[in-house]
């Protein structure tokens, strides 16, 4: 159980910095388009 809790506090930050970053990729990309539209 020891273990599992530290492959926890290993694990999970890390998949949600992944998880974020991706989100704020998508997002970069979506504003990029957004202000290409504008004149």
């Amino acid at each position: 159980m020891h273990a599992f809790g530290y492959y926890l506090t290993i694990v999970v930050p890390s998949a949600l910095f992944v998880m974020n970053t991706m989100w704020f990729m998508k997002i970069l990309k979506g504003v990029k388009k957004t202000l290409a539209k504008w004149p």
